[in-house]
């Protein structure tokens, strides 16, 4: 049978229309099936199986630990326990012209002046009586200016290794580039952290003794944030510090402010 209208053969223009036309099908249909796709990834991403609700990398502290604000300050946001309310008490030294910020509880030690002997070195220590914790600051004058702070730190603390990985440590405090080390605790011996930081010549090392197990390590990261040798508050970085593992020196005793 023929057909009751006659088939005519495409033209040219006709066959480009029709490719056209087939293209732009195929290229609807594959935009169509990238986003079926990513739909369905959204929805396996807010409703995980098993119940299982997906973080982000990277380490993650438990709910309610103190620790997790270690390194997180910056210059006028401080880290805090959760049982904020207390204000910090300010210190400042009017021999070396420095200040910084400390919970009531602790307590100071009268500071000593240079002794004569080789490092000439000058004391101030606070105690926390409530946990056996011990920050320090000694202050080395003209020290900066016999040797760099890296050779400096090596001869002070041996085998004391960067907190955060990095030689020198990516740390800031006072505004002055700082390096801050640490060595975890040994059966007679608490963990211990100290900053390197050089001002005006003079090298300072803040330390502290976690006798507490590393309880007060935030408040020891909020003492290296608060330091100031001017009346202005710097930008200051400290990063997170690795906490002790407290099987000589656990962290059984609570805080008191």
């Amino acid at each position: 049978m023929k057909p009751f209208l006659p088939l005519l053969p495409l033209t040219r223009p006709s066959r480009q229309a029709a490719a056209l036309a087939a293209l732009g099908g195929l290229v609807a249909l594959v935009v169509v099936g990238v986003l079926l796709d990513l739909r369905r990834l959204a929805d396996e991403r807010s409703t995980p199986s098993g119940g299982v609700v997906p973080v982000a990398m990277g380490p993650v502290s438990p709910p309610g630990d103190p620790l997790r604000d270690v390194g997180s300050a910056t210059a006028g946001v401080l880290p805090t326990w959760p049982s904020a309310g207390m204000e910090p008490a300010e210190h400042v030294d009017h021999r070396y012209r420095f200040r910084l910020r400390l919970m009531p509880a602790w307590s100071p030690i009268a500071p000593v002046a240079p002794d004569g002997g080789q490092d000439k070195a000058y004391h101030l220590a606070f105690e926390h009586p409530g946990t056996g914790a011990r920050l320090a600051i000694t202050v080395w004058p003209g020290a900066g200016t016999t040797a760099t702070t890296r050779e400096r730190v090596a001869e002070l603390a041996p085998g004391m290794q960067s907190v955060d990985g990095h030689w020198p440590t990516g740390a800031m405090v006072g505004g002055e580039p700082a390096i801050i080390v640490w060595h975890d605790e040994e059966p007679d011996q608490p963990a211990r952290y100290a900053t390197f930081v050089r001002r005006a010549g003079d090298l300072y090392r803040i330390a502290y003794s976690a006798r507490d197990g590393g309880l007060l390590l935030p408040e020891y990261a909020r003492a290296l944030v608060s330091l100031e040798w001017s009346e202005e508050d710097t930008t200051d970085l400290v990063p997170p510090m690795p906490r002790p593992t407290g099987r000589f020196f656990p962290p059984s005793k609570t805080p008191t402010r």
